[in-house]
């Protein structure tokens, strides 16, 4: 499986309204001028639309990102967050945060593929992330941050839909599978069903031999019970807060493509009727997210580790299957890549040479924090360990700090 040195070749790279309940002298957001600042505006309610469950990292970290904006604001600024999609589905998310029927939220990129090209292009480079824990998930964090906050292509697209760009997130670093049976060998893999969310990861299990399957997030734990599908290709942190680890037992961890495709975005009616210091305090707010992300990110992999045999879960060895998905990976990433890459980007090799930079400044961060090389981690026990260091390893501070350095 990969290490932290693994790299990029050189040469690649309508409308409708929510209407929310008024208070006081509370108003919906919204159009409109901005006061001059959060002493002179009035009370505000805003909506926050999210796919997470409030005990994933994302929701644990959604909501202490909403509770620091009313905090910093002194209650002028309230949001309140819908956790599982309860106010758009994923596949309305994208024209729910255009239009305002929400105001702000975790957009999840991977079901708009064709309104949101950059950024699906751009989540098909995320094999060479380290796929050990816990320099994987810090490197992943701070990469991200980097990156897409500097990248004119990702903060464009989002302009394009009415939308404005705070960064992206991440709680892990590449996904793995989780199946109803153990797969040893590629024999094994003939007929198996795989749920996965979005055209990079369908390509990474069909070139494995999967039969890929779409579905959305609150239909899996079903369908894994129920046979529908015999795999879930995921995160560890999700197989324990979805539960989906009660219903398949056998962990694989492939080094699937890390997901980049976690998009904090807000309306830009929305982000225009706020004076200037609440979007600096939104920004704030937003490292802070990602500390929080990560530890909880952390925290997931760890309570997996840990929880795994009184769960009855077993750590298959994932080589059968990483050595092929490896190599795959690696034939995308040269050709392939450029030649799928959006009419929009002028210049793809700096493209993916930037996202490369940040990648390597990522794991330096990681390295710093956590104070040693990250190593190959290739057995069953050697990727349980890693998991089992969860956030005591990690300064969640000092990750913060870095980001904040790079703003």
């Amino acid at each position: 499986m990969k290490s932290h040195k693994a790299r990029l070749p050189v040469g690649l790279t309508g409308l409708l309204g929510l209407a929310l309940a008024l208070g006081g002298c509370a108003k919906s957001g919204g159009g409109g001028s901005a006061a001059e600042s959060v002493d002179d505006m009035e009370k505000v309610k805003l909506s926050f639309q999210t796919q997470a469950p409030p005990a994933h990292p994302f929701g644990i970290a959604q909501q202490a990102f909403v509770d620091e904006i009313a905090k910093e604001t002194n209650g002028k600024v309230t949001i309140e967050p819908y956790f599982s999609g309860s106010l758009l589905a994923g596949d309305e998310d994208l024209s729910g945060l255009e239009t305002g029927v929400a105001d702000m939220g975790a957009l999840f990129a991977s079901y708009h593929p064709q309104e949101l090209p950059v950024t699906n292009w751009f989540a098909q480079m995320q094999s060479p992330r380290a796929d050990t824990a816990p320099h994987g998930l810090v490197q992943a964090g701070a990469a991200l941050h980097k990156f897409v906050n500097n990248s004119d292509a990702l903060v464009k697209e989002y302009e394009e839909h009415n939308l404005v760009l705070l960064g992206a997130s991440s709680g892990a670093s590449n996904v793995n599978l989780l199946c109803k049976d153990p797969i040893t060998s590629l024999d094994d893999v003939k007929g198996t069903r795989v749920r996965v969310a979005g055209p990079v990861y369908a390509d990474e299990m069909k070139a494995l031999g999967f039969t890929p399957v779409s579905l959305t997030t609150p239909e899996i734990y079903e369908a894994l019970e129920r046979g529908v599908v015999d795999c879930e290709l995921n995160d560890p942190t999700s197989m324990v807060a979805l539960g989906w680890w009660e219903v398949a037992k056998a962990f694989h961890a492939i080094p699937g493509s890390g997901q980049a495709n976690a998009m904090m975005v807000v309306n830009r009616d929305t982000w225009e009727s706020l004076p200037d210091d609440v979007h600096k305090i939104m920004r704030s707010a937003m490292q802070n997210y990602n500390g929080r992300i990560l530890e909880a990110g952390l925290d997931g992999y760890k309570n997996f580790a840990e929880g795994a045999d009184a769960q009855g879960l077993t750590f298959v060895d994932p080589q059968t299957l990483a050595e092929p998905l490896e190599a795959y990976q690696e034939t995308y990433m040269g050709k392939g890549l450029i030649d799928d890459a959006p009419p929009s980007i002028d210049d793809p090799e700096k493209f993916i040479q930037d996202w490369r930079s940040a990648l390597d400044w990522g794991m330096d961060v990681a390295v710093e924090n956590v104070g040693y090389e990250a190593e190959g981690v290739t057995t069953p026990e050697q990727i349980r360990d890693s998991f089992l260091a969860g956030p005591d390893d990690v300064d969640i501070s000092k990750f913060v700090d870095a980001l904040n350095k790079e703003s």
